[in-house]
């Protein structure tokens, strides 16, 4: 799994938009759904921002399901 799908499926269950993850995280909804997507990769920034925001370790999002 990619950590666009990581962060999809940690939003998912949390029932979250990607508006609600964009305004905990402070990064633009464009930016979460491009990473979600694979688009583009997240930098470690950004990636921090969101697993924090997710309430994981950042080591989740780069977990191979």
């Amino acid at each position: 799994m990619s950590i666009g799908s990581q962060v999809r499926k940690y939003r998912k269950l949390k029932r979250w938009t990607l508006r609600e993850l964009g305004e905990r995280s402070g990064l633009a909804i464009g930016t979460l759904s491009d990473i979600e997507v694979d688009r583009r990769p997240g930098s470690i920034k950004a990636v921090t921002k969101i697993a924090e925001a997710l309430g994981v370790d950042v080591d989740y999002l780069f977990k191979k399901d």
